[in-house]
């Protein structure tokens, strides 16, 4: 029996990659792999969960639970659009020094500090303002030297901090 894995093209730095398919053996991978071995006789996903953390000491699925709960305790804003492209021009020149050249409308939310209900708004502006980064359905960080951010986006009450864990 084999295994067909699918890579997206958005987890490439090459903008030009398509979608990759891995093929492998079952049971080569379950050889390999405890995790896949230990969920195999699971019957619910509390108990591949329970497996998951016993085994890596962690689990994704945690991690986004937690962020959605942060964000979703964040106090509402209405969208500053000003601000916030201040804020896009730092995350954009700290992405571009470190490879990176396209990006999603939700990791800009989540880089922004900006909730999940902002979004839209968020993507509006983005596509009203900036309409030429948009490679659908991801964003262009533009090519170019990452210059420093502007002198005002140094406003210690704009929310974007480079290096967030996620």
């Amino acid at each position: 029996m084999l295994l067909h894995v699918l890579v997206p093209a958005y987890r490439s730095r090459s903008p030009a990659k398509a979608p990759t398919v891995h093929e492998a053996d079952l049971d080569d991978a379950l050889t390999r792999n405890e995790l896949a071995r230990a969920i195999l006789a699971t019957e619910s996903l509390e108990e591949a969960e329970q497996y998951s953390r016993e085994i890596c000491g962690y689990l994704e699925i945690d991690y986004e639970r937690n962020k959605a709960s942060w964000l979703g305790s964040q106090p509402e804003q209405k969208l500053d659009p000003e601000g916030t492209l201040l804020q896009l021009d730092q995350f954009e020149a700290d992405a571009r020094s470190r490879g990176i050249t396209h990006t999603t409308f939700r990791r800009i939310t989540e880089a922004l500090g900006l909730d999940g209900k902002q979004r839209q708004d968020l993507r509006a502006l983005l596509l009203s303002s900036r309409p030429e980064q948009y490679e659908a359905p991801l964003r262009r960080i533009p090519a170019g030297p990452a210059a420093a951010p502007p002198k005002s986006a140094a406003d210690p009450h704009l929310r974007y901090k480079p290096g967030r864990p996620w």
